[in-house]
């Protein structure tokens, strides 16, 4: 049966036997059987306030595996690499709730010691009713420019009578939200003590360290008297 043969489909076999002393003489038969494998699958999703995403939100992963095939899948390894312009948030791992640490220890899961910037649960066998759920944190690089688009996907890897099978999850994707952010500061050029009637040269600094371009309407307002010139 071919390694890559789907579950439940049917493998057909042929078979004639002719006599070697008169080929009138032969006799034939059909043998079916029918494929039993494991088919392990992900689907990845993200949840995160403000959605979508900023510069410098934090992200929430989930990766959710399923074998939806005929037996266990086994020796299943979960890799979900970081998303590119995104930095893991340390220490956020969970395995059906429960928290893991990113270091290669006594838990399941390892961040950045099996496969460079991903993280990596050895999770064994998943029976043919188990869910697996995994998530994880991520932040969004500062200053990352609005419109950018970041993309995650997840990688499962397992044995299927003793076959090696390595399927990809849908890939989720946002799209950088524009985040301007202002500060301003304004200088007296003139003297500290003025007389009635003395005009103040200010200088004002606005400066935009967001990640978008940003339009500034400048307002004026005076509580003392000042008159604007």
């Amino acid at each position: 049966i071919p390694a890559v043969a789907a579950d439940a489909s049917t493998m057909l076999l042929n078979l004639t036997a002719t006599s070697a002393f008169n080929a009138t003489v032969s006799a034939s038969g059909s043998y079916t059987t029918q494929v039993a494998a494991a088919v392990v699958t992900a689907f990845t999703a993200f949840t995160s306030s403000p959605n979508p995403p900023e510069p410098g939100t934090v992200v929430t992963y989930s990766v959710t595996l399923n074998n939806t095939g005929s037996v266990s899948g086994d020796s299943v390894v979960l890799t979900n690499l970081i998303p590119s312009r995104m930095t893991y948030n340390s220490g956020t791992m969970t395995l059906n709730g429960v928290a893991q640490t990113d270091a290669s220890d006594g838990d399941s899961a390892n961040f950045n010691v099996t496969t460079s910037n991903a993280i990596t649960l050895s999770l064994g066998t998943i029976g043919l009713t188990d869910t697996i759920t995994v998530t994880f944190q991520a932040i969004v690089n500062v200053a990352l420019p609005a419109g950018t688009t970041v993309e995650n996907q997840a990688t499962v890897a397992y044995t299927t009578g003793g076959n090696p099978v390595s399927q990809t999850s849908n890939t989720v994707k946002f799209i950088v939200a524009s985040a301007p952010s202002l500060t301003i500061t304004a200088v007296n050029g003139s003297s500290q003590l003025a007389n009635p009637g003395d005009t103040s040269t200010f200088t004002l600094t606005i400066v935009n360290s967001g990640n978008a371009t940003d339009v500034i309407d400048l307002t004026y307002s005076s509580t003392n008297g000042l008159i604007y010139s």
